[in-house]
């Protein structure tokens, strides 16, 4: 069973021969339960758009110090990142972090890959977020 599942009580299963109408209703709920008749509440775009972290290219910036956030910070450097140096600085599996590349791409980051030499002389992808454009 997921956490996501609910439990079912008494009232959400019917007795033989009980109508629906025969249910308890939100007067007879127990005590602490919610009101059924209250609305949720209702948030406006500029409410949302008033929480949202929004970085210097305009788009939906991750929480500070959370493991995207450390590998933006890492592609926004000026030579760049390997998947092999994401890795070791998150932890993460290395399709964990070609994930986080394309999550980073999905929110509007410009991010590129070039082909380098790399220590052992093999091909290696160099990861870097492009300079945001501005506007003349």
């Amino acid at each position: 069973m997921s956490r996501r599942s609910r439990k079912i009580v008494a009232t959400d299963v019917l007795a033989d021969g009980e109508a629906p109408d025969q249910l308890p209703s939100h007067n007879e709920l127990p005590p602490g339960s919610p009101d059924p008749s209250t609305p949720d509440p209702v948030v406006t775009p500029q409410e949302r758009a008033a929480v949202a972290v929004v970085s210097a290219f305009g788009k939906a910036a991750p929480h500070p110090g959370s493991k995207l956030d450390i590998v933006l910070g890492l592609l926004e450097g000026p030579e760049g990142a390997s998947v092999a140096r994401l890795v070791e600085v998150t932890g993460w599996l290395p399709h964990t972090t070609r994930a986080a590349l394309t999550g980073l791409r999905r929110r509007g980051y410009a991010v590129i890959s070039e082909k380098a030499k790399g220590a052992d002389r093999r091909s290696l992808s160099i990861y870097r977020v492009a300079p945001a454009k501005v506007a003349s």
